[in-house]
């Protein structure tokens, strides 16, 4: 089924919701909600309005990281059709990064999508295993990081005062093999600075502004299938995003957040 925005793609290869940090910290999990609306709107202005909001947990176990998300959206057109729109999302990896499992469904209108699977760095390289939307084996590059692993090099990155980092990352949004990701990191903002740093203490951290391109297999286009534009904080999380598409883009601002404790293991 072609997705009508590929909304499901950009929830789960965006990083932008699996909280990570580069020290050894304990990862911030948490429970939030965002509010969805229309950002930039395109000349013709066949999008006129985005409402919704997504809420998605983290957390960690002793074995990995646990992320559930609902993602539930109306796109309202300037000849008078809404394009309803939610998805959900579970997935889990490994701490070491090495073991990932996924699966969600996207719902457009009427139409529906299943997708799930598993993948793994292997003695003998790293491969994805489909089961729905269709049986399929798929080789990865032997350096593919999982969407939680990436967020982890990222802000590496970052916190080296890097600011450049380009990755090939998988996350089974869709039957292929990942997706390159160019991403550019500002220079880091203090502690009380970033966006909802007055929802709590969870917030009011130091963090940078990422912006991060995404690329299909294979792509030599100098300009991404699209974009995300996010404000995360140094334990992690996303406290503000933008997602960019070709005729339109959208806000994706956080409006609630509670702290998850992680187990003692």
């Amino acid at each position: 089924m072609r997705r009508i925005e590929n909304i499901l793609a950009a929830i789960i290869l965006g990083t932008v919701f699996l909280p990570a940090t580069a020290r050894a910290v304990d990862l911030a999990g948490y429970r939030a909600t965002y509010a969805l609306s229309l950002g930039k709107g395109d000349d013709s202005g066949s999008v006129v309005e985005i409402r919704g909001e997504t809420t998605s947990s983290f957390e960690k176990t002793c074995g990995g990281w646990l992320f559930d998300q609902s993602w539930l959206m109306n796109v309202m057109r300037n000849d008078g059709r809404d394009s309803p729109q939610h998805t959900f999302l579970s997935t889990w990896e490994s701490l070491d990064g090495k073991s990932y499992r996924f699966s969600g469904r996207n719902i457009i209108g009427n139409l529906s999508e299943d997708i799930q699977g598993h993948a793994a760095h292997g003695a003998d390289g790293a491969q994805a295993v489909f089961v729905q939307p269709e049986t399929r084996t798929i080789a990865l590059d032997p350096d593919v990081l999982f969407p939680t692993m990436h967020s982890i090099r990222l802000l590496a990155h970052a916190e080296a005062g890097e600011h450049i980092f380009s990755s090939t990352v998988f996350d089974g949004s869709q039957v292929d093999e990942g997706r390159r990701i160019e991403a550019f990191i500002s220079k880091p903002f203090s502690a009380g600075k970033g966006a909802g740093s007055t929802l709590g203490a969870l917030l009011d951290r130091p963090g940078w502004n990422v912006r991060m391109g995404f690329y299909p297999p294979g792509s030599l286009a100098a300009e991404p299938e699209y974009s995300i534009e996010v404000q995360i904080l140094d334990n992690g999380i996303p406290s503000r995003m933008v997602l960019e598409y070709p005729t339109f883009s959208i806000n994706v601002k956080l409006i609630k957040i509670k702290p998850i404790t992680s187990p003692r293991c």
